[in-house]
């Protein structure tokens, strides 16, 4: 087997991939060696064939190499994370958002069948840079898909799955307050109509 660089563990792999590795998994397979083998294909950039053309003692190497992915990353409550010298924070006040986030956050979590697709994106909108005082900078949206494609090239699994947990935790505060924004709306509009 050639001597390549494969991640050894969840830190050295990037946002674009595991985006790939969970869209893999969430696909249907005959079995479980072949999601293995797509998996690592990701891992590795080799190409399926290349795997199931490797001679097995290789094949077993390689999928020791790459034992990790049997085990989810460790989480840790963690809000921010480095990126080429600059500390990404997370706007944890959900009832203080703009209304810019609050319309590209509603669209983003609307469409299910993209979630994969659309996490680096929401990632990106939650979390932004510190300024020189250490205060989150103000959202701006036309910042956000370079702040994504930095993201996908540089956040680590391990950091996302930090997000991922407090990414959850604010969707349900989101869901919580679109329903209270939703319930005024209905009744200024019954006030109104009873007027």
């Amino acid at each position: 087997m050639k001597s390549k660089h494969y991640p050894k563990n969840w830190g050295q792999i990037n946002l674009k991939m595991y985006i790939d590795i969970l869209k893999v998994s969430d696909e249907d397979f005959e079995n479980e060696n072949d999601r293995l083998v797509k998996i690592m294909s990701v891992l590795t950039g080799m190409s399926t064939e290349e795997i199931y053309d490797m001679e097995i003692s290789d094949y077993g190497k390689l999928q020791n190499k790459m034992s990790f992915i049997e085990r989810e990353p460790s989480i840790d409550d963690v809000d921010s994370f480095w990126i080429k010298g600059v500390q990404y924070k997370d706007n944890t006040l959900m009832n203080e958002i703009t209304t810019g986030e609050f319309i590209d956050l509603n669209g983003l979590t609307n469409d299910h069948d993209k979630i994969f697709d659309n996490f680096p994106t929401l990632l990106a909108i939650f979390y932004r840079p510190l300024d020189e005082d250490g205060n989150i900078t103000p959202y701006v949206s036309d910042d956000v898909m370079d702040r994504k494609e930095l993201f996908m090239e540089h956040l680590s699994a391990v950091e996302i799955w930090n997000a991922l947990g407090r990414y959850l935790k604010k969707k349900s505060i989101y869901l919580i307050h679109i329903s209270q924004f939703s319930s005024r709306k209905m009744k200024k509009n019954r006030q109104r109509q009873t007027r």
